[in-house]
This record gives C-alpha cells, structure tokens and sequence, in this order.
C-alpha cells in the first residue's frame, strides 16, 4: 500500500478552500463524502498550501468519544486534568496564533467538549476552521449547531473523473491504457481509497470487489510482513499512548507501521498512536472473532496496567474504563471502572458515571464503593428511584466503616430531599445521635437555610466550613463540606450581612476546587450564589461572581450552559435589566426542558421569569409562571417563599388598586422580619417603596442599622427618606446614582416618582426632564410600573410633547427638533407653546444640561 501518494485532481475544490479561508466572513470549510473519496488528503493539501499559516491537525476517532477534549489530546498539558484549566489552555493556545488553521477529521466521531470548543473558537475567535464529515452518519447535535452557523461553506466530494482516474494512475507510475483506466473506473466507482487498493492488487490475492474487501486486501498484506498484531491492537482500541502500544507491539513493528502509512503518532500528552484510516480499523474490527477481541483488550489492559506512567487523567481514565467494561476478568478491572466513573463525574457526564460504576459486580471488594458512585450519579440527574436502585443493592451488605455508612446514608438522603421533595429522611440523618458532629451541624444547618431559618442556620453551622486540604472523592466530607457552603451563602444573604456573604461565596468556590464531585454541584451552588447577590443588590459583586461562575462552567456543553444562561438571567435582574433578565431565563427554561431537567433544578429560573415578565407587564406570563409554581411546589425551595409572595404582589397592580398590592408586599416584609430574614425584608420594603408607600422611613432606618453593608438596604433608606419628604430632587438623585453604579430598575422607578414630586412642587419643567430620564431608563430595560404609569397622568403631556420640551429644556433650537422628530419647525414651536402655558412659563427660561449621567461622575 502506498499511503502517501502525489495528489490529484481536485483541483477546482482546492482553488474554493484557499477563496474561503481567505475570506473574513467564511472561516468554516465542511468537507462532506463517503468513505474513501479523499476528504483527509484534499484537507491535508489544502491546509498545506495556505500561506501564512499556521496549521493544527486533529483526528477524531471512536475511542475518544467518552474522553473531554480527546481531539486535542495531543497539545492538552497532562497536567491539566481538570477540564476548566484545560479548555481555558486550549482555547488560549488556538485563539492567540495569527493565521491559525484548525483541521478536524471526521468531525462526526468527535467528543462534545471538543465539539463545544470548536464553536468557541469559531464564534469569539479568528481561528479558521476545516471539518471534514463522512456523508450517510449520524450527525451529532452539537455538530450540527456548528454547521448551522452562518460562516460555514459545505463542500461535497465525488468520485474521480475518468481523466482524475489516468491522472492518478500515471503519478502512481502505472501509465495505463485507455482500456485499463476506463475499467479501474468503472470497478472502483471513481473511490480513491479503493482505486489505491486496486492498484496495489497481486495476483496472489483475489480482487477486491468493494471497499471494505479493498481495505481488507490492503490490511492483509501488512499483516503478512509481521504488522498483524499491531493491526489487531489499534482496531480493537481505536488509539493508544505510543508506549503501551510498544511495549505490546515491539518497537520496529511500530516504526515499520508509520513508515509505511499503517498508523498516525500525534505527539505531545502520550503521544497518541492510531490507525491512518478510520475504515481499517472498522473492516479490521470486524474479522476478529469475539474471543480474539476479549484476548486483545486482557493485553492491552495488563499492558497499561504496567505501564510505569500511567493513566493519571480523566482522558487516560475514561479510556481504559471502557475497554475494562468489555473485558470481564481483566487485572483491576473494578478499579479501572471506579476511576473512570469519576472521571466522568469531573465532567459532568453522569449517564457513563452510572454505567462505569454499575459494571462492578456484587462479588467485587469494591461494590459498595461502586453503588455509592451510581447512587449519586442518578441523585444528581433527578432519577430517585435509579438512585434508590443503587443504594437498596447493599442493604444487605454490612458496612463496617462509620464514615462509609454515612456517606451511603448523606447521598440516599440527599437525592430524596431533590428528585422525591422529601426532605425528612436528611433530617433525621442529621438528628441521629450516631451521626458524626461534622454531618449533623453541616446538614441541620443546610435544612435551616433551605426552610427559611437563617439565624438557626448560621447558629448551627461553625465558624467557617470545612475546606479539604486535597482533593476529595464522593464522600461524607466532601458533601459535607458543599452542603455547609451552601447553607452559609443562603443564610449570610437573607440575614443581610453581605460581608459575610462575600466571604461564603469566595468559600464556596474553594470548596468546588477541592472536590470531585465540584462539577455535578457547582450548577446548584452558583444558583445559590447568584441569588444571594441578586438579594444584597451588589451588582458589582454579582457581575464578578457570573464572570467567576462563567469561567468554570464555559468548558462544559449541554446542561451547564442552560444553567449559565439562566444564572446571567439571574444578575441581569440583580442590574434591574428585566427584559434581558426574561430572555435568559426563557432561553435556560427551554434548555432544561430539551434535556429533560427535573423541577428541583428548574425552579428558581421559572421564578426569575415570572418576575421578569410581571416587571415588564406581560401578567400573562407571570401568572403562568407562579401558577405552576404553585401547582408544582418543591420544599428544597421553601426559602423562595418570600420572592414568590413578592412577585404575586407585583402582578396585583395590573388589574387592583395599589394599595392592595402593598398590603401584600408589606406582609410579605413583615413575614420575613419574624424569622430575622433582613435581606428579604429590604427586599419587600423597597418593593413597597416603588409601589407608592411614603411612611416607610423608619422602618428603612431600622433595617439598615440591622443591615449597614447591604447595598440594597442602603438604597432603601435614602428612597424611603426622600419619599417620606417628598423630596424630588433627592429622588432625582437616588435615580442618576443607581443608573450609573447599580439597579437600573430602581432608577427609573425613582425618576419616575420624582416627576411626579416636582409636579405637586410647581416645578414642572423639572418634571418634565425627570420623566424623560425615567422613559429612557424604563425602555431601555423593558420596564413597565405603577410608579412610571402615576408620572405620565401627574405630568399631563403626550409623549411627543415631553420629548420636544426635554430637548428644548437641553439647549436643542426648533429647527433641530424638527429635524429629528420630522416634524414641521411650526409644529415645534404650537407644543412649546401650549406647553408654557400649562406649566406656567417659558420652556427655555430655565435651560438644563442631559439628565444621562457622564462616565465617572
């Protein structure tokens, strides 16, 4: 076989690849064909012959489908075995190379995280990008989100012309007649892999009829000059580190393999030997008889085993785990399973977690280790009764270890309190007597905060939560050590003391980086995160927190970047952006419903939305929203009562008078003051407060003297102060300060009720331009209010006639105005007019400078 042949035709499409990769709106080249027509080597051409480039080739194969990021395995530091440094390091390495050219082959073969790395860099970076795709397979659906992009070109390969067929031929050195090349043609259909395997046939072997008996042909000849248990090998494992095929192999049968085309070495990491084409090792595979394929994997597994570097990753895991799961009877087989089910737990893959672990059988002495790493794995997902499964199949296994028996109990409990809503069988876990002092205060704790009991929760729990010195498995002391974590960022939050609760937070990722089970959590602890901070108001600490949360949940595809949509739906209502804030949680909502996440997991994003929408005055949706939530209550969100009650309150004012709606809010504040719960209590009062309240200012003072650090409550007292003097001017500026560093919601909202303000004071230029403030800030958000509805009947002015006299008040003459409304410059001149007469004076007597604050004021 003669692997590396002078190219050949092609020449039209090469000409379209180096138009393509030239062009600044094209940067995706897709080349699409069946097996064998030669999309690798019009690849390989094509990104040779791009000047000024630099090139990066990566091959996809089976074997690396359960292994993250395993098409860039050659260049990802072995160091890295987390996946958040490794996508960052190698998202940096592809974005930061001028000219960069990635080549991905057979991109249909390829893992998910290397897929959700290529539309990274294909969306935020210059990389270039050629994908070459076998027609007539499965296309993944993350494959097909790249090609749906709109920088993607799709490039079909056909078969060889008959004159591409004599070209060939005679670069091969086999000048054929017109006969001979019309009937290698028409037998090898135009294929160039099968034209090769013709040329190259013998009389002593038969002749090929199809592609697969071609590839065959081609194998056997290597096989009989000594490469036969290479080629067993690599069909069976797909692709091995180049020293464990070595040493099963012997050296010179793997220098002879890649001298001759049989086999790729992709250096770096543990350099990565396989196959040159993904058919052989498929035809090969299936000429082995089962027993011969047992044989081969037993080998290959003792050889790693031995291996005096081994696998210490999850890639290297995840490998060996899924040849360990073929081969019963293999040396360590348990242990190879166990580690790569944690492996696939660091990356979030519970379904192949579940199955690593469920292929450990009873007998084995690690069994009940196994169970407790399926039983979490289905907690984590929602499934109560597969996690209930795993733990009822050692019941009647006695467990000697304490610390072991509680772990079991922990995660048993804990998938009951999430997927079944029963939250008893964690208490009385925390209440037993026999339960170690670290589990009962984490626990009990953690139950407090989720009930709404801050105070008894911060009561219950020590001064810091515990934070492992090394990594930890699935154990009690990790899940100790999250549960704890949690409960202080929900519990610091709702008393107010945002110090604390800056400190819990930064706690809490120290936790996610010290535990395995960091990634099927840390979704579940930046909600909590970010809810906390939506609640203190700190939009600046809620910004950095998403940015913190975003870098660790960026390498991962599916289901945490549903959760990180619905987080940044989250912090966008924290700045007061409701519009932005109910796209993101529509977005995340549609998201865990395409992947089928239980209510536990969606829950607060439908009450983000409810919010949203009830902010914006679409009641519709809100009541849809809070009506499901109703119908569908879970108690691991009881703590949400209030936000719910506040959120009903709001959806009042559409079709009652306000003043119901603040008799809701205000018992809602008061409900939330007999438990100590401050955030939430300064939450219902400045509900209270934009709704219209004006007597609100010693509780205000109150609530910051109990809460001097929170934001909110800060913001709180100067509103309530300056509606209890009806002071519009202090209103005006509560509005410009919150639009420039905090809660554009508030800013409107304020503005707004300082046009009304100026209005009852005489002032109703002032008005006017306080009310222009407010509108911009409001459509700019998407907000709708009482407070803003209130400003439009005390001003008494269309729309039009507001904006002409804002401008007008900024210094704009007539004729502009005109322009920019266009409008006639007599119009203009009829609405200042009877514009002085109903506000008492001449519009331009009192000229202003914009009420939009400037950068750094």
């Amino acid at each position: 076989m003669t692997a590396h042949h002078d190219f050949v035709g092609r020449a039209e499409e090469r000409r379209r690849i180096t138009r393509l990769l030239a062009h600044p709106d094209r940067r995706v080249v897709l080349l699409t064909g069946p097996a064998g027509i030669g999309k690798t080597r019009l690849a390989r051409e094509a990104a040779t012959a791009a000047p000024g480039t630099t090139v990066h080739w990566a091959q996809a194969d089976p074997a690396g489908r359960d292994m993250p990021f395993g098409v860039f395995e050659k260049w990802a530091d072995p160091a890295l075995t987390d996946p958040l440094p490794r996508f960052a390091e190698l998202l940096a390495r592809f974005s930061r190379t001028n000219g960069c050219l990635l080549v991905v082959d057979d991109v249909h073969l390829a893992d998910d995280f290397s897929l959700f790395l290529i539309h990274q860099l294909v969306t935020d970076t210059p990389a270039r990008v050629i994908l070459t795709l076998r027609s007539g397979e499965p296309i993944p659906r993350a494959v097909g989100e790249i090609l749906r992009l709109d920088r993607v070109e799709r490039i079909e390969l056909g078969e060889f012309t008959l004159a591409e067929v004599t070209e060939f031929l005679t670069v091969r050195g086999r000048p054929p007649t017109d006969e001979r090349a019309a009937g290698l043609w028409r037998r090898s259909g135009g294929n160039p892999l099968f034209l090769n395997a013709l040329v190259d046939a013998t009389d002593d072997a038969p002749y090929p009829d199809d592609l697969r008996t071609a590839v065959e042909s081609m194998l056997r000849r290597h096989t009989y000059d000594g490469l036969g248990l290479l080629i067993d090998v690599l069909s069976e494992a797909e692709s091995l580190p180049l020293a464990t095929l070595t040493g099963l192999t012997g050296t010179p049968a793997v220098e002879a393999a890649e001298t001759r085309g049989v086999i790729t070495i992709a250096p770096g990491g543990a350099w990565i030997t396989r196959l040159a084409h993904p058919l052989y090792g498929e035809v090969h595979r299936a000429t082995l008889s089962a027993q011969t394929r047992r044989e081969l994997r037993l080998r290959i597994l003792d050889e790693a085993n031995d291996d005096p570097h081994p696998h210490d990753d999850y890639g290297g895991a995840l490998r060996l785990a899924r040849l360990a799961a073929e081969t019963p009877g293999a040396t360590n087989r348990d242990v190879l399973l166990l580690n790569g089910a944690e492996g696939a737990l660091s990356v979030l893959d519970m379904p192949l977690a579940a199955e690593l672990s469920g292929h450990v059988a009873p007998a084995s002495p690690h069994y009940v280790r196994a169970r407790i790493l399926y039983g979490y794995a289905q907690a984590a997902v929602g499934d109560e009764a597969g996690s209930e499964r795993a733990f009822g199949g050692i019941e009647s296994i006695e467990v000697v270890d304490p610390a072991l028996r509680e772990t079991i109990g922990l995660i048993r409990a804990g998938g009951n309190m999430w997927a079944g809503d029963d939250p008893e069988p964690l208490r009385r876990l925390a209440e037993d007597p026999s339960t170690s002092a670290e589990t009962r205060d984490a626990n009990l704790a953690f139950i407090a905060a989720l009930h709404g009991h801050p105070r008894l929760s911060l009561r219950r729990q020590p001064a810091d939560p515990p934070r492992p010195a090394q990594r930890t498995p699935v154990d009690g002391r990790g899940v100790n050590g999250l549960v704890a974590a949690a409960a202080r960022i929900i519990a610091t939050g709702e008393v107010g003391d945002h110090r604390a609760l800056l400190a819990a937070i930064d706690a809490g990722f120290g936790q996610l980086e010290t535990s395995v089970m960091a990634t099927s959590q840390q979704t579940q602890l930046c909600t909590f995160m970010v809810l906390a901070l939506n609640l203190s108001g700190d939009v600046s600490a809620a910004g950095a927190a998403l940015e913190r949360m975003a870098m660790r949940l960026s390498p991962f595809p599916g289901v945490s970047q549903h959760f990180l949509t619905g987080l940044r739906g989250i912090t966008a209502r924290t700045a007061g952006d409701v519009r932005a804030a109910g796209e993101f949680s529509a977005g995340a909502l549609d998201g865990f419903a395409a992947t089928g996440m239980p209510l536990f997991v969606r829950y607060p994003f439908h009450l983000t939305r409810a919010d949203a929408a009830a902010q914006s005055g679409d009641l519709r949706v809100a009541r849809r929203e809070l009506s499901y939530l109703a119908k569908n209550p879970h108690r691991g969100h009881h703590r949400l009562d209030i936000r719910l009650a506040l959120c009903r309150a709001w959806c009042l004012t559409g079709r009652r008078p306000t003043d119901d709606a603040i008799g809701a809010v205000l018992a809602a504040a008061d409900a939330a003051h007999e438990r100590g719960r401050h955030g939430l209590e300064v939450a219902a009062v400045q509900t209270a407060l934009r709704l219209g309240a004006t007597s609100l200012a010693a509780r205000s003072a109150a609530l910051l003297a109990a809460a001097p650090e929170m934001p909110r409550a800060r913001t709180t007292g100067r509103h309530a102060l300056a509606l209890a003097d009806d002071d519009p001017d202090a209103l005006l500026a509560l509005a410009t300060d919150n639009e420039h560093a905090g809660d554009r919601m508030i800013a409107a909202d304020a503005a707004a009720q300082a046009a009304s303000s100026f209005m009852r004071h005489g002032r109703g230029y002032d008005a006017v331009d306080a009310l222009a403030l407010a509108d911009r800030i409001a459509t700019e958000i998407g907000l709708t209010s009482p407070a803003l509805r209130a400003a439009d009947r005390d001003v008494g002015l269309s729309e039009r006639q507001r904006g002409i006299i804002h401008r007008a008040r900024q210094g704009a003459p007539n004729r502009v105005i005109a322009e920019e409304l266009s409008v006639s410059v007599r119009t203009v001149e009829g609405h200042l007019y009877r514009a002085s007469r109903l506000l008492g004076g001449p519009v331009r007597a009192g000229t202003i400078p914009s009420l939009r604050p400037r950068h750094g004021e």
